[in-house]
């Protein structure tokens, strides 16, 4: 009987906390956006972020939305920027 090899993510679990290997492993078929948010632009009602990300040529795109959209965690004017963070592509 042939044993069968432990999955990739399974042999580098110690390894979870790189993101390139994480990202390889678990979101390469899921649909998540990885964004930088560089600032809390406005204490409004819920609360809004300015973030970017790089497309696949290479050029940056900066968005501006609500904290609650962008994540379940709450930011504010105290939260130390910029940090990175996954968005759901469907949210």
């Amino acid at each position: 009987m042939k044993k069968k090899k432990a999955p990739h993510i399974v042999q580098l679990r110690h390894k979870l906390d790189d993101y390139t290997i994480f990202s390889n492993e678990q979101f390469a078929k899921m649909g998540f956006l990885r964004i930088k948010v560089t600032d809390y632009i406005s204490s409004d009602f819920p609360g809004f972020v300015r973030a970017e990300f790089r497309d696949i040529k290479g050029d940056i795109h900066v968005i501006e939305e609500k904290v609650p959209v962008l994540s379940d965690q709450e930011w504010g004017e105290d939260t130390v920027y910029p940090f990175w963070t996954l968005v759901p592509d469907k949210y």
